[in-house]
């Protein structure tokens, strides 16, 4: 078996222009061959960019170490694209524009909330918010990899494919053989969260094999992994409320602006649903709050930005702003923060059920040692189609200490229908706790003419061992049919800590990753 190392160019959409020293890299100990490919965009897969120009070269060798080595003195000529011409500033002001326009699509519309609001901008009753999230990307312990072996007129795959007939089926177009004549063979994710739901390095290593009459495995460098991924978009938001005597919402008003996974993936549904991503507004468009009056909008800003699936999804970010804003209106109305859920969720006994065995579990309400904050968020999460319906709550406690802070204890409560497997629902709950910590502590990608800025864990962060808080699982179970557990803690971990954070210093979180250090 060869092994196959990527290069890729310094910017998203460019092509390869001449290798300038092939001959040179060909005679290096161990290469055997250079293949020129195509490392395809979200819109090639999905049919909707023709443009199918060569942009990587895979180094098959040997050895990994002879085709990193190789492949990093390459000398190519890059042509950079005028699909380049964007950086994390521009995507901000685009963003920023595209809120204030009169270009947003209406998700949701109860009562009258646009109108209610706009009335009672200058009274003590109004209140807004807006916040941000970033671009990140999976960044999976285990590198992307795949191997091919391809035969007269038959292909074998062995790989951490997570999506196992995607992978067959691209396979099969690769090879120019029927897909009944593609046999996959599964290996262990080694950590995925939706990156590997895309084959990218089992396509090249199919083209190389073809190549060079062998089996090859392609893995990819971790800086090929992070600026040559496929994304969970940032987006922005505008929140607008009307509060009543009592500080409850008699009226809410969510505008969302940001790139859209489905409008990339499967563009069907947002046009089926008159223009609007679902997956911008994730549980917040079909949010179980007891809202007199809501107006949910999301206008897609296109970018040439390949997405795809991350732990998670669009929920990360929607329920973020949601619930960092139930969260100060909570605050700005002088109520304690889980009565004050108890009563938006007048209509949801069992998420009322979930939240009060969470905050039991937390200890919400007694005193905290010194220096120790709380906060919360909830979540319904109805999966796509109402495929199931799972509800979460979670207790974030921080401890604070002149600037510096930190997460210390999660109190995550879920139910997610009749336990069949506690301990799975657990491992699930932890996982996505500790995946989210890494988003609301440190990972953020950003854009520099059409490039990803960050390469490596030196400068993209993820959660450390140490950092880790104490995570305490209450699994209620229930007799509704098994339903799902696998991404729904996600959601709830950064705007539990924004609430906290802001109970601890009386200042907004509105932006995620948080800072590092507090200004009090």
């Amino acid at each position: 078996m060869h092994i196959g190392v990527p290069w890729m160019g310094p910017s998203l959409n460019g092509k390869l222009g001449a290798i300038r020293n092939e001959q040179q890299i060909l005679s290096l100990p161990g290469v055997i061959a250079l293949v020129r490919t195509r490392h395809w965009s979200t819109l090639n897969m999905a049919q909707l960019d023709p443009d199918m120009a060569p942009n990587t070269i895979i180094v098959v060798a040997k050895t990994y170490w002879q085709a990193k080595k190789a492949a990093d003195r390459l000398d190519v000529e890059w042509i950079f694209s005028d699909k380049d011409n964007f950086s994390s500033e521009t995507i901000d002001r685009d963003n920023q524009a595209a809120l204030e326009s009169d270009e947003l699509i209406t998700a949701t519309n109860i009562g009258d909330a646009q109108g209610l609001i706009s009335k009672a901008r200058n009274s003590s009753q109004f209140h807004e918010a807006r916040y941000k999230a970033p671009y990140i990307t999976h960044a999976t312990m285990e590198p992307c990899n795949g191997t091919c072996y391809v035969e007269k007129d038959r292909v074998t795959a062995w790989g951490p494919f997570q999506g196992q007939d995607l992978t067959q089926m691209l396979i099969s177009k690769f090879a120019g053989v029927p897909a009944e004549n593609v046999t996959i063979h599964n290996t262990l994710l080694g950590g995925s969260y939706g990156r590997k739901y895309i084959p990218d390095p089992a396509m090249p290593a199919c083209l190389a094999s073809k190549a060079t009459g062998k089996p090859v495995k392609v893995i990819y460098p971790r800086e090929v992994d992070i600026q040559h991924a496929y994304y969970r978009p940032g987006n922005t938001s505008h929140y607008q409320a009307l509060l009543d005597d009592e500080g409850y919402p008699s009226a809410l008003w969510a505008r969302y602006a940001g790139q859209g996974l489905f409008w990339q993936l499967h563009r069907s549904r947002v046009t089926k649903n008159g223009g609007w991503d679902e997956t911008i507004v994730e549980c917040v468009y079909n949010t179980r709050y007891d809202l007199p009056a809501l107006k949910v909008e999301s206008v897609t800003v296109e970018q040439n930005i390949s997405l795809s699936f991350l732990r998670g999804v669009g929920s990360v970010a929607s329920i973020f702003f949601l619930e960092s804003f139930i969260s100060e209106l909570a605050i700005k109305a002088n109520k304690d923060q889980l009565e004050y859920r108890m009563r938006l969720l007048k209509n949801e006994p069992e998420m009322q059920r979930v939240l009060k065995a969470t905050a039991d579990a937390a200890g919400w309400g007694n005193p905290l040692a010194d220096n120790h904050y709380q906060g919360m968020a909830v979540n319904i999460w109805v999966a796509r189609d109402e495929a199931f319906i799972s509800y979460v709550a979670l207790v974030a406690e921080i401890e604070v200490k002149g600037s510096e802070w930190r997460v210390i204890r999660m109190v995550c409560g879920v139910e997610c229908g009749k336990v069949i497997n506690p301990g799975l629902i657990k491992a699930n709950i932890e996982g996505g706790i500790g995946f989210a910590l890494s988003g609301a502590l440190h990972s953020q990608l950003h854009f520099e003419h059409g490039s990803v800025v960050e390469s490596n864990y030196n400068n993209y962060g993820v959660l450390h061992l140490s950092e880790q808080p104490e995570i305490e699982v209450v699994i209620l179970d229930s007799e509704r049919d098994p339903q799902g557990c696998g991404e729904v803690s996600t959601a709830v971990v950064a705007p539990a800590i924004a609430s906290a954070l802001q109970v601890a210093t009386g200042k907004t979180y509105s932006e995620i990753p948080f800072p590092a250090t507090l200004e009090r």
